[in-house]
Parts: C-alpha cells; structure tokens; sequence
C-alpha cells in the first residue's frame, strides 16, 4: 500500500500529494509536462500514479501516445480530487 490510510468503510484516503499529482497530469495532459510542472521526474510521477490507481483498484488514466486523459473513474476521482485540494487550500488559509 502507498502511503494511504484507510477509512472505516475501508476506502483508502490519498495523502493531497497524490491528489496533486493526479490532478497536474489530467490538467496537462501529459506525464512530461505535468512532471516538469512539478519538478520531480516524469518516472516518479508515473510511479506515483500507478500506485494511486492500484489503491482505487481502477484504471484511472488512458495512457497512449498522445498523452493521458482520465478515464470515466478518473473523472469522477479527479472530481473528488479537486474539491479536496480547494478545501486544504481554503483552510491553510
């Protein structure tokens, strides 16, 4: 397991790391550009998003050639996502 916790309704919670990373490569559509946003190595990133979709235990991104988009779990998961890191950011403030 990747640095989750799990909820009673045994659900994983994801660390707002995770949730960033996630949601940088659904934005730029690309794990490149998303890792050169967050400066970290594009490898990294793809392990780190492995290791959310293997937690969810769905396929959150389409991977090809032409980059990544979410999946219709990864809507949903992006979703979720977003609003939780506008809440973190509503309340560090």
């Amino acid at each position: 397991m990747m640095n989750a916790y799990w909820s009673d309704r045994r659900r994983p919670i994801y660390e707002s790391k995770q949730q960033i990373y996630f949601v940088s490569a659904c934005k730029h559509g690309s794990f490149r550009k998303a890792a050169a946003a967050l400066n970290i190595n594009q490898s990294t990133l793809s392990r780190r998003i492995l290791g959310i979709e293997d937690m969810a235990g769905k396929k959150l991104l389409s991977r090809s050639i032409h980059g990544v988009k979410p999946t219709t779990d990864g809507e949903r998961f992006l979703l979720r996502a977003e609003l939780a890191l506008d809440i973190i950011a509503k309340i560090d403030c």
